[in-house]
């Protein structure tokens, strides 16, 4: 289903539109590539896109990059990291002017995009020939050797008698060459008549009943005799490789112009066990108001011992510390063998700075008027930012881990980051100074200035960049692995500190006292030593420091604690796994924010395979809970009961289904104690909660809530061969229902169905998209309808040897919303606001129906295969048929030269 997005609000942002479509299911152990498209704004280094994914058996998102590749931004999820059974990622948009767009819209926890991940079918079920193990005896992969003296050989190893020798099948260039080949019950070896020059596949498939289960595959090369070097050794080391791209473009969106030039190059090869990489993009969208928009990186790596990262960097650590944050600075990997030690170490930038710009102080004179003579009241001096004068402080990152173990058996390791602003990079006032605000003073006469001199306090600072901030935190894991890796034991324990001001660096005595507590020179002493790790002073998220008969005394806050553990057994076609969270309110790393805080609970998810891998069954249960340390006027208890199957045919010709239901519970288990309820326990349309106390005066209470969830999603994908094409058919179907039995005006509803169609010609080389999109939404108990219908149609066409690409797309969107707002209703008694009750207002009621078009276009021609052209161009209207509104057109022309080596 072709999912569409439009965010048309925010001059700055534009008319952007998400276009998505989910991924229909993920193979386990193998890269997952998640594409997405934001007509308008692909491309532009301006925003920064990613996608942010776990798995079921992690419960902390991990940040991917999105590349611009192919018209579209593109991820690559790392194989390591798609193992489970479930999917679940978001995308997310990050603008140079700080804000953001994410999609589905809202917070992780209110929905993520799931997709089912299947384990391979040509990849050895559990039983005899899961105990194959072989070895590539000749050719080596990628290796090269003469066409006519080429001896393929692969050995085996199993218990014997548990495998039929009779069931390997080796395949070369798509041929079953079998029975050409000598095979003995731990040996196979072919020795061909012919190998044409260039590359050679190998295949070997062991035939267990119907089908045919991929045991290994590589190619190699064959080159004409007398080519290879004369000890009969090729050199095995590859070529350096790369590419140098250079872009222009013509931009105009929501009528502003954003015209860039850009060159990037992206160069690597090996050496042996050596590896390197680099890589470097230069933008005429570089600007010191903005985070780095030029970006370079060098990459240096020894077999998988060592790796050293250099530049723009996005390093991966414990997940509760960092998880693919962007860093300009290094990265080092050290693994000794087995990986009984291993050390990761990075330091760089997290932010880099930015000056504010701010206005020159003012004098403020306010006067009034006595007995026909104007006195003056008040004299004031105003200093404050320019609107968007915002700066930001150079933020620094430092971390490391040390691991110990043996392979993947045992593996123990300690994490600590720490992030901090640089408090000299950029002006930063909270006071008056004179020196300091020099340079902002030169409208101020003399007189003034002496006046504010002599009257610091007279100035009001009415806008100031953001406080600097410092974040400490630290992480205990360990990872055990028995029985083959079907036991699978992970646990991790942190904690961290917050500082969410550092300008007036860690407590004094003098500053306790003005709070009035005092602290003893001890303690002093302490925070002074600890100022390099982490300045502890009363700007803390948690403070370490409780205050008792104005005495302080330093304590542990439970909020700045996070722990998760997860057990996982694989048995019997039965994949299980417990997991448990506790992550307190303060707990934050800087480096990491996909981190959901406060909440604890167990979360069990079984995936039952069934039919040789071809039917998965998913079961899950969650018990969740908010509110940890008290901090809360009450708990909100989230149960989620979920059931799922998946259908994966080995048969291309059947079609594979995906059926999921799940059922939400949240509650704070309180009820609606107003004496001015009037018995609407269930469906209440007061603002706020009352109790009575025990002199009968009415005191605030907490509001209660209760909603029932149900969702529902349905995905058929089918391919369709005919005797001229083939048509990939997928049809998606969605519900969301949520039944608010506390708020007369929280009920909600969704349906979305969607249709795609890919087809490929046979006769003609052309492929073509389509794709229908609908939903409707109806929200606060129908008092907001929303109804979204989008088409998109593409094809691509190829010419002239596949060295000419023609592409193009048109979608097309219809928006139709209906708006009541809520009103607030004092009942007459204006006095009594425990009586005021939210009531529909009809008389502001909004409609709107918006209509937008985008159309694109493009062509690429390959000259040698080493020169890349590419001519694109995209226009996009965005229309309003009620209010009479059409807003500017946005449109798109660029030119791209890519040289290949």
């Amino acid at each position: 289903m072709a999912v569409l997005l439009t965010v048309r609000a925010d001059i700055a942002l534009g008319q952007f539109q998400i276009i998505h479509t989910p991924l229909q299911e993920a193979q386990e152990g193998r890269p997952a590539i998640l594409s997405f498209s934001v007509p308008g704004a692909g491309g532009d280094l301006s925003v920064e896109a990613s996608i942010f994914y776990r798995t079921d058996l992690q419960l902390t998102y991990t940040r991917e990059p999105a590349l611009w590749q192919r018209n579209r931004f593109e991820a690559r999820l790392p194989a390591d990291a798609v193992q489970g059974s479930t999917l679940y990622y978001y995308i997310q948009l990050d603008y140079a002017d700080g804000s953001m767009v994410r999609f589905p819209s809202g917070s992780p926890a209110a929905g993520v995009i799931e997709t089912p991940i299947r384990v391979p079918q040509n990849q050895p079920p559990e039983g005899q020939t899961a105990r194959i193990d072989y070895r590539i005896m000749s050719p080596l992969p990628d290796e090269p050797v003469a066409a006519d003296e080429a001896l393929i050989a692969i050995a085996f190893f199993y218990p014997e008698g548990s495998v039929d020798a009779g069931g390997f099948r080796l395949m070369v260039n798509g041929l079953d060459v079998t029975a050409q080949a000598e095979v003995t019950p731990f040996l196979i070896t072919y020795v061909p008549e012919e190998l044409p020059t260039g590359d050679n596949h190998v295949r070997l498939v062991y035939r267990d009943l119907t089908r045919d289960i991929e045991l290994i595959s590589w190619s190699f090369a064959a080159v004409p005799s007398g080519s290879l070097p004369d000890d009969g050794q090729a050199d095995r080391e590859p070529p350096l490789t790369g590419d140098v791209q250079l872009t222009a473009r013509n931009q105009v969106n929501a009528g502003q112009n954003f015209d860039f030039v850009r060159g990037s190059f992206n160069v690597r090869g090996s050496q042996g066990k050596w590896t390197y990489s680099a890589n470097g993009l230069r933008t005429s969208q570089e600007s010191s108001r903005l985070q780095p928009q030029n970006r370079y990186g060098l990459q240096l790596a020894y077999s998988d011992m060592a790796t050293l990262e250099l530049g723009h960097v996005y390093p991966v650590m414990n997940p509760l510390l960092i998880a693919g944050r962007r860093i300009n600075g290094g990265h080092l990997r050290i693994n000794l063998p087995s990986r009984v030690f291993s050390l990761q170490v990075l330091h760089g930038e997290s932010v880099r700075r930015v000056d504010p710009l701010f206005t020159d102080i003012e004098q403020v004179i306010r006067t009034r008027e006595l007995e026909g003579e104007v006195i003056v009241t008040d004299t004031s001096y105003v200093f404050g930012l320019q609107s968007g004068g915002r700066g930001t402080f150079t933020q620094h990152i430092s971390g490391a881990r040390l691991g110990f173990g043996y392979g993947n058996g045992v593996q123990i390791g300690l994490n600590a980051i720490r992030v901090r602003d640089l408090l000299s990079s950029i002006p930063y006032f909270n006071e008056y100074d004179p020196t300091g605000m020099l340079a902002w003073q030169q409208g101020l006469t003399p007189i003034q200035q002496q006046q504010l001199a002599d009257n610091p306090e007279w100035l009001q600072i009415t806008r100031s960049a953001a406080a600097p901030v410092s974040n400490t935190a630290f992480a205990a894991d360990i990872q055990v692995n028995l029985d083959r890796n079907r036991i699978r034991l992970n646990s991790e324990v942190g904690a961290s500190l917050l500082n969410n001001d550092i300008s007036e660096g860690p407590f004094t005595a003098e500053k306790a006292d003005e709070l009035g507590f005092e602290l003893d020179d001890n303690l002093i002493t302490l925070f002074d030593r600890l100022a390099w790790l982490i300045v502890i002073n009363e700007n803390m998220n948690a403070l370490p420091v409780r205050i008792e008969n104005e005495q302080a005394e330093i304590i542990i806050p439970t909020g700045i604690f996070a722990t998760q553990h997860q057990l996982g057994l694989n048995y019997v076609n039965n994949s299980l796994n417990v997991q448990y969270r506790w992550i307190g309110p303060d707990f934050v790393s800087l480096a990491n924010n996909g981190i959901r805080r406060d909440i604890a609970g167990i979360t069990v998810t079984d995936r039952i395979r069934l039919f040789r891998n071809t039917v998965y069954i998913n079961l899950l249960y969650e018990q969740l809970q908010d509110n940890l340390i008290g901090q809360l006027e009450a708990t909100t208890h989230t149960q989620t009961i979920g059931t799922g199957i998946n259908w994966f045919p080995v048969a291309r010709t059947l079609p594979r289904v995906n059926i999921s239901v799940r059922h939400t519970t949240r509650d704070n288990r309180l009820s609606w104690s107003s004496p001015f309820l009037n018995g609407e326990q269930s469906g209440s349309d007061l603002v706020r909660n009352a109790v009575l106390s025990e002199n009968d005066a009415l005191l605030q209470a907490p509001t209660p809530r209760l909603q029932q969830t149900w969702q529902s999603s349905a995905a058929l994908s089918y391919p369709l061969q005919l005797d001229y094409a083939t048509h990939d058919i997928v049809l998606s179907f969605g519900t969301i229902s949520t039944d608010d039995q506390r708020f007369r005006y929280g009920d909600f509803t969704n349906l979305s169905m969607g249709l795609a169609v890919n087809t490929g010609f046979y006769d003609w080389p052309l492929q073509t998209r389509l794709a229908l999109n609908y939903t409707d939404s109806d929200g606060q108990s129908g008092l907001t309808e929303v109804r979204i219908f989008g088409v998109n149609l593409g094809a691509n066409y190829t010419m002239l040897n596949e060295n000419l690409l023609a592409d193009a797309e048109v979608a097309a969107l219809s928006n139709r919303i209906r708006t009541t707002p809520l009103q607030v209703d004092d009942g007459g008694d204006a006095a009594n606001v425990f009586n005021n009750r939210f009531i529909p207002d009809p008389a502001n009621q909004s409609r709107d129906e918006a209509f937008s078009v985008l159309a694109s276009a493009g062509v690429t021609y390959k000259l040698y295969d080493v020169h890349h052209f590419r001519l694109s161009g995209s226009y996009t209207n965005v229309s309003s048929r009620v209010q009479n509104l059409r807003f500017s057109n946005d449109h798109l022309l660029q030119f791209r030269y890519t040289y290949y080596f």
